[in-house]
């Protein structure tokens, strides 16, 4: 089961901590199992949307609804109301918790629920029947429902609780959205290890360097994205960065590395559907995704796809009754001799220019290298001569005589864009992905005087 920690010893040290509110261990299971009653009180069970902000009191919702044996399933802050309806009409949930209400269903503010279960005794039972409901946007950029048993996410914990055994780590720092897997996963699996959780309520490079330096030995959750902001930080504080994603360059590693030379940069590499696959340690090739972790086998097919055998694996797509143990990923790579594991790239990221083939992730880890730069998709647009050419999207000040001299430096000919579009914002699916498949499909026209 998903459990907050419990060991009286600890009860008066901190457990959760938002910048606003802050919790010691027994204050924050009293709220948890006081929530968990008030949906005990609804007379009913089923599944609960829950709007996840940066807050203690979103974390304190998803616990209980775990507790009281309720499906949950979480949702960006910043979903469009279409995109929120969508998921209200497939799932038919029967209560929402909501910064505001406006949907189909009965919804609580935040506030509102809080007031309705403060009044409440505690329900202390724990049920192991719930299912987290994630979504994932796939290849259609339409969110596709699928859902994780309790059971799966206890063993991606004991992964990460393998692959830290040796170390002292007493506090995780959460500087993302928790409606990203990365995030929540790493607050969740603190509160159920007996780590102190410190949120940020939104990502700040300074805040968050502060925070570490005031922090003994954190364990840090980032994604790659953020390694060009933080390696123009130094810090001499000892720790983890722990990165989420197979793309954590190689000249951001280095930079980082020499930002904060006593902060250990450990790689995960997985998705939604297996969760943890591999973990690469600081000792190991920058350019690989480290070997696999606690419970996971991988082996490759015939095509070099990588597929996966593990206990952390999703229970299915629209359906919570499968029990899957080995899942085929959409994903190239190789493997070592060792067993040490590379990935090369995404079937449905390949670009076919002529006769030759571009993987837009390669093209995408050369672009993420310039200063300046804060968010690149590179797709395949449709050509009457070539059958598509490369074109790359940015947001950020980087100019494109940089970007084009960076590729000229890098790349092969066939695989340096031939279009370089700044735009103001990239469009995002509801998991807060860059919607790839929106790209391809109606690009961006958006004028710009940037050169």
């Amino acid at each position: 089961m998903l459990a907050i920690y419990d060991d009286k010893q600890h009860d008066k040290r901190v457990a959760l901590d938002d910048g606003c509110e802050r919790y010691t261990w027994s204050e924050l299971r009293e709220q948890v199992a006081k929530s968990a009653q008030g949906l005990r009180n609804l007379q009913t069970s089923g599944t609960v949307m829950i709007e996840m902000t940066n807050t203690a009191e979103a974390l304190i919702q998803l616990m209980s609804a775990f507790q009281a044996g309720w499906d949950v399933c979480p949702f960006s802050s910043k979903a469009k109301h279409s995109q929120v309806q969508r998921l209200v009409d497939t799932l038919q949930p029967q209560l929402m918790i909501a910064i505001q209400g406006n949907h189909t269903i009965p919804v609580y503010t935040q506030a509102e629920w809080r007031e309705r279960y403060n009044l409440l005794k505690p329900y202390v039972e724990h049920q192991s029947t719930s299912h987290f409901v994630g979504t994932t946007s796939g290849t259609t950029g339409l969110p596709k429902i699928l859902y994780r048993t309790i059971k799966s996410w206890q063993a991606s914990s004991e992964a990460l609780a393998d692959a830290y055994h040796n170390e002292k780590v007493q506090t995780v720092i959460i500087p993302g959205k928790l409606e990203q897997g990365h995030f929540l996963m790493g607050a969740i699996d603190g509160l159920c290890r007996g780590l102190s959780v410190r949120l940020l309520s939104r990502y700040h490079p300074q805040a968050l360097r502060q925070l570490i330096e005031g922090t003994q030995d954190p364990l840090v959750y980032i994604v790659p994205t953020m390694m060009q902001h933080l390696a123009e930080l130094p810090t001499n504080t000892s720790g983890f960065w722990l990165c989420g994603g197979d793309h954590c360059q190689t000249y951001w590693q280095e930079r980082l590395k020499t930002a904060a030379p006593r902060m250990r940069l450990w790689r995960y590499y997985g998705s939604m559907e297996t969760s943890f696959i591999s973990l690469a340690r600081d000792t190991d090739a920058p350019d690989s995704v480290g070997f696999p972790m606690l419970g996971v086998n991988i082996t490759l097919t015939t095509e070099q796809k990588i597929s996966v055998r593990s206990n952390q694996l999703f229970s299915g797509y629209d359906s919570k009754e499968q029990h899957l143990n080995q899942w085929e990923t959409s994903d190239y790579g190789y493997l070592s001799e060792a067993g040490e594991l590379t990935v090369i790239g995404r079937d449905t990221n390949r670009i076919q220019f002529g006769a030759l083939t571009v993987q837009a992730e390669v093209v995408e880890a050369v672009l993420q290298q310039t200063e300046n730069l804060d968010e690149v998709v590179v797709i395949g647009q449709n050509d009457a001569y070539w059958g598509e050419i490369v074109v790359a999207y940015y947001t950020g000040r980087a100019t494109k005589k940089t970007l084009r001299q960076l590729c000229r430096h890098q790349l092969k000919a066939h695989e340096r864009p031939r279009l370089f579009v700044h735009v103001a914002e990239l469009p995002h699916t509801i998991t807060g992905k860059i919607d790839r498949q929106k790209m391809k499909e109606e690009g961006i026209h958006e004028p710009s005087s940037h050169c």
